[in-house]
């Protein structure tokens, strides 16, 4: 009996998880389309700037520092995007082994890393490996420019003053529902895609640098932006999955639990009957 009554405990309590697992994924199922919409309105504006760049004003910016890395550098910035909370599958883990295998590259060019982490699980990962200048966390679906300026901010100022020779970003790439992958992508210097078409000289008002200046940082700024956006949709994608499987091996548990239990208690019902046989034999005799 005590073997049926263990068993018929752990069916309620794999139940109760299965109820959790399931809530989850109804909520990242319904947060997902949000985070994707996101992603899809930050795309445009990243856009234009970059085509401003290449396309109208590159023969201006080539010379300016955000295109040109020092010859010689000993670190190297990264910005990572984690997620804030767990139970999304091994997106944050896919990111740290990603992370790591750099930095065996970067160990045998004598360069060290320096970090600024967005997420609270990137933040208790990443200061056990590197060099942490600054932190932030708590974006929510639909993230501010201004939460990310913490991020943003101390980058670009140790690249300005040479502290770092170029700048990374490593986030979780969206390809689907089903698929996120780990990528490390170059901020500074700003490399160009694909051809540039240079159309001439242009005139600047009020003047060169005071134009160049806040435009190309506008457009860091949109590049980081997207990739948060995109991380967030990641993140809800890998939690949708991560919770359904889970909640298909409760349910697996859940079925193979109630044969055993149903056995169990067929053993014990059919022990009963024989004792009871037995018993009811044993007075006709006497």
């Amino acid at each position: 009996m005590a073997k049926t009554h263990q068993i018929k405990s752990v069916i309620n309590s794999t139940e109760k998880t299965a109820v959790i697992t399931q809530a989850m994924q109804l909520v990242s199922a319904s947060r997902l389309p949000t985070a994707r919409n996101a992603l899809n309105a930050a795309q445009p504006f990243s856009d234009t700037i970059e085509d401003i760049i290449f396309n109208y004003a590159f023969d201006e910016c080539s010379t300016h520092p955000f295109f040109n890395a020092p010859e010689k550098y000993t670190q190297v910035g990264v910005i990572t995007i984690t997620s804030d909370r767990g139970l999304c599958g091994g997106l944050n883990l896919a990111l740290y082994k990603e992370f790591l295998k750099q930095v065996q590259l970067w160990d045998k060019d004598k360069i060290t890393p320096i970090l600024s982490v967005a997420g609270k699980k990137g933040q208790s990962f990443f200061s056990d490996h590197a060099h942490v200048i600054s932190t932030a966390c708590a974006f929510g679906d639909k993230p501010n420019l201004e939460d990310l300026m913490a991020l943003i901010t101390p980058m670009i100022h140790a690249y300005k003053t040479k502290q770092v020779g170029k700048v990374f970003i490593l986030s979780n790439q969206y390809v689907n529902t089903l698929t996120q992958k780990p990528i490390m992508t170059q901020v500074l210097p700003i490399e160009p895609k694909g051809k540039v078409k240079s159309t001439g000289a242009y005139s600047f008002e009020p003047s060169h640098d005071e134009v160049l200046d806040p435009l190309l940082t506008r457009y860091i700024e949109a590049k980081i932006y997207r990739t948060v956006v995109e991380n967030i949709a990641c993140e809800h994608a890998a939690r949708m999955v991560a919770m359904q499987n889970a909640t298909d091996s409760a349910q697996s548990i859940i079925s193979e639990l109630n044969l055993t239990y149903n056995k169990a208690r067929q053993a014990i019902i059919t022990q009963e009957i024989a004792e009871i046989a037995a018993g009811a034999y044993s007075g006709e005799e006497t």
